[in-house]
């Protein structure tokens, strides 16, 4: 097969042909679609004849190859361009591509569609701007907190910044976006007496695997998703150690908070809490979670379920403060700090990536541990009656 004739404006290569012809003084090249066959061949030559008649007669035009060379610069952009999907389309199929764990890309797919899509999923992504972003967090932010504001704008960026990876849009109108501003709030933990009674009314009331699964909370501060996560492959009975590697979420193992495990030591109540269920755990082998559901003899796969069912009714029904089950972390945390334990030693427990996390999230019971010493040199350091005073502060003061 010959690789085209001097002049005829085709070119066989290797895996393609490629055409030539010059218009309004500039050489073109351009490659075909297609394997260079004999009937290619004849194609492109067709092809070729009709464009340098055009030319010549002066019919030539761009628009109108924009099916025989697509892509090619010369071809008017509103010709080959695709038709630029809306917020909606362009998500459901982002979607598919996000490649973080089976709970992130669940709660990435509600966000999409049900926040933002609400407002926006007609929206074509070339059109949608900075102002039609700050819309919708103004109109929500009466009903919404900030923190679930700013945790859907997460998933937005990266929507709108994978499609300017892909060249849909040139630039994210979340960009200039800002976080609205969260105040975290602070640790409400239980108090040592609530902790007792707490554990009381589940063990009169409720089956023995979930007063041992609080035991066991109250005791190590574990995170309720690496709780229920936890085998019996980790736990090492001799040096009376678990090591946490996993959380899990929707019924999924995942790494930890941290991404990081860590071995943590078991008190008395700790290990009291798991010679409780080792009574109730099938076979109790390696692979075998620890905590389990009563009603199914299963792993917990809802944490809610647990807080539900158990534990706010426990709180009812003793009149404390109502909190969610999480607080079990805190208690542990205050509890151990206030009694003296070592900031660090307590960080490592708890999973913090450094003790600076565990210094900011519990400084006052880390103070209260000098059983309320500073509290009271500060009180009198700042009592008025201490102050020496003026005889026209005095003065003053009775006038008062």
């Amino acid at each position: 097969m010959g690789r085209g004739q001097p002049g005829d404006g085709v070119e066989l290569r290797p895996n393609s042909i490629r055409i030539r012809f010059t218009h309004d003084g500039v050489r073109h090249k351009i490659t075909l679609d297609g394997e260079p066959t004999r009937a290619n061949k004849i194609r492109a030559q067709k092809l070729v004849n009709k464009i340098r008649q055009e030319i010549k007669l002066g019919t030539f035009a761009w628009d109108s190859y924009a099916t025989e060379f697509p892509g090619y610069a010369y071809i008017p952009k509103s010709e080959t361009t695709k038709p630029v999907p809306t917020f909606s389309e362009y998500g459901r199929k982002w979607i598919n591509t996000v490649t973080n764990t089976k709970s992130t890309r669940r709660l990435y797919q509600q966000t999409i569609e049900n926040f933002w899509g609400r407002e926006l999923g007609a929206v074509k992504l070339d059109e949608l701007r900075h102002d039609d972003i700050a819309t919708v967090l103004a109109d929500l932010s009466e009903e919404l907190s900030s923190k679930t504001l700013n945790n859907a704008l997460i998933p937005l960026r990266r929507m709108l910044d994978a499609a300017v990876a892909n060249k849909i849009i040139v630039g994210s109108p979340a960009s200039s976006i800002r976080n609205l501003p969260y105040q975290k709030p602070a640790p409400d933990p239980f108090e040592a007496e609530e902790v007792g009674a707490i554990l009381k009314y589940m063990e009169d009331h409720d089956a023995e695997q979930v007063w041992a699964y609080y035991e066991f909370a109250f005791n190590t501060g574990l995170r309720p998703s690496e709780q229920i996560a936890v085998r019996w492959g980790s736990f090492d009975k001799r040096r009376k150690t678990l090591h946490i590697t996993n959380a899990r979420v929707l019924n999924q193992d995942k790494d930890t908070k941290t991404h990081r495990g860590r071995v943590i030591d078991l008190s008395e109540g700790a290990m009291h809490a798991l010679r409780t269920m080792k009574k109730h755990t099938f076979m109790r082998g390696v692979n075998e979670p620890i905590f389990c559901d009563p009603t199914t003899g299963q792993a917990w796969t809802r944490i809610r379920e647990l807080n539900a069912d158990y534990f706010q009714p426990a709180l009812k029904a003793l009149q404390i403060r109502q909190r969610r089950a999480y607080n079990t972390r805190h208690t542990f945390a205050s509890l151990a700090l206030t009694a003296g334990v070592n900031v660090a030693y307590i960080s490592g427990q708890l999973g913090h990536t450094s003790a600076v996390t565990t210094l900011t999230y519990y400084a006052k019971w880390i103070r209260g541990a000098d059983g309320g010493a500073e509290a009271a040199k500060l009180s009198a350091a700042l009592n008025p009656a201490n102050w020496p005073a003026s005889n026209s502060d005095l003065a003053d003061r009775d006038n008062f």
